[in-house]
């Protein structure tokens, strides 16, 4: 009994003086103050002054503080702070990589017995973090969003996370709300989407801007999955009616770059949704719908296909309307149920 008793006290050791030896190995990194700001405004600039950090460290060297990550080897630690009584580590990777997507991410690791640690700069094909604030009550981050329409980036997405690295809260920054009533917020504050456009108009003709919004899933990998669109008609008083449909638009195609969403054209009470339906050939699709005063509704206008080829000979285009499908409201239309 006495052997088994000092053989566990042997181990309570070892395992005492290899937690004060990771300790120690710590020493080195500096204490951050918070709040803490990262926010990277030029990429190329980022990347390059990653590369050139003096301090870096082979990562094989901290596994057993960090935790093991198998697709970095190199970091520059940033600095450590303390959330009650819990410690954290902010570092980089900066390991070389000759793709050309590759980013220097930044992670934060939670120090314990089985170290936790969160990627703040995780990208998509769709968005990056550009913002990383780190403050003694939760971690925010802000994503930057390609906006199809201005052919720009475009911040439209804050996201919220508690010390244990769980979401607690994702919005849109109140600035891009143009109209801030209960009902319009519901709409944009979705978590589960991504907001990719929102356009001022004036299809009812009254000289009261109205708004079409398009909102593609943020999960987009599941098949079938349809980008959906809000026309919301407004009124002197700032109420407005919603017009909603979710079969337009496919959402984004990660096997092909070229298909999907394109642009949103308005002109007087029409506005045409342009979308890349098939790479090869390339052929795009061009939806028009008419906004009626007459019973306030809007109808499907028009059908546009334009099919280019290898050989230019063989290209064509083709337009259908009202008179080959009939007529359909905006809410009912269903690409797989047209007939012409």
């Amino acid at each position: 009994m006495k052997q088994i008793s000092l053989i566990l006290a042997l181990l309570y050791g070892i395992i005492l003086i290899s937690c004060q030896n990771s300790k120690k190995d710590l020493n080195f990194i500096d204490e951050i103050k918070l709040p803490y700001t990262v926010e990277i405004k030029d990429y190329e600039k980022f990347v390059n002054h990653s590369f050139e950090k003096k301090d870096i460290y082979n990562y094989a060297k901290f596994t057993n503080i960090l935790g093991k990550q198998t697709n970095v080897s190199k970091i520059d630690f940033i600095g450590k702070f303390i959330i009650d009584k819990q410690e954290f580590i902010l570092y980089q990777d900066v390991t070389q990589n000759e793709s050309a997507d590759f980013f220097p991410a930044l992670y934060v690791t939670k120090i314990g017995k089985e170290p936790k640690t969160f990627c703040l700069t995780q990208t998509t094909e769709e968005s990056f973090t550009d913002k990383i604030i780190i403050n003694d009550n939760k971690i925010i981050l802000r994503e930057n969003y390609w906006d199809p329409n201005e052919k720009k980036r475009k911040n439209d997405r804050l996201k919220e996370y508690n010390f244990d690295f769980v979401e607690v809260n994702s919005s849109f920054p109140k600035k891009e709300i143009n109209h801030t009533t209960n009902k319009d917020q519901r709409i944009m504050f979705n978590t589960a989407d991504s907001l990719i456009l929102s356009k001022e108009c004036d299809l009812n003709m009254d000289n009261i801007k109205d708004k079409i919004l398009i909102i593609s899933p943020k999960n987009s990998n599941t098949e079938n999955r349809f980008s959906s669109v809000y026309v919301l008609i407004y009124n002197k008083k700032g109420e407005f009616k919603e017009y909603h449909n979710n079969k337009i638009i496919n959402s984004f195609n990660h096997s092909s770059y070229a298909e999907g969403f394109q642009n949103l054209t308005i002109k007087n009470n029409f506005f045409t949704i342009e979308e890349n339906i098939s790479s090869q050939p390339i052929q795009d699709k061009y939806t028009t719908f008419t906004f009626d005063k007459k019973d306030n509704s809007i109808y499907l206008h028009k059908l546009g296909y334009s099919t280019t080829y290898p050989d230019a000979n063989q290209d064509n285009s083709i337009t259908y309307s009202s008179k080959d499908f009939g007529t359909i409201k905006f809410e009912k239309y269903d690409p797989e149920m047209i007939k012409y």
